[in-house]
């Protein structure tokens, strides 16, 4: 899969935007879908917003779902660590019995 270095034309709130990423070029339109989805969610639970303070709702909402995500990621990572370590002490131990 090729990256685009060219800027590829995408639509947020209704507004066009040209950007480059490290994706392709599908996968950024994905994005903005996903961000225009996530407006949309917060534009019909409070509709008497302006058109800019719903697109900061939105993305507090988005920082808010990459944050819990970010955090359970790290509690599973650590518990990966946890279980590694007690394996290795575990195989340690044996080792010493097994060379005893």
């Amino acid at each position: 899969m090729d990256v685009e270095v060219r800027p590829v034309k995408i639509s947020i709130g209704g507004e066009d935007y040209f950007v480059r990423g490290d994706v392709d070029s599908q996968t950024i339109q994905e994005i903005a879908e996903f961000v225009n989805r996530k407006i949309r969610e917060v534009a019909e639970k409070t509709p008497h917003q302006s058109s800019s303070r719903v697109t900061a709702l939105a993305a507090l909402n988005i920082a808010e779902e990459l944050f819990q995500e970010k955090k359970a990621r790290d509690r599973q990572l650590q518990e990966y660590e946890s279980r590694a370590n007690r394996l290795l002490e575990w195989l340690d131990r044996k080792l010493a019995e097994v060379t005893a």
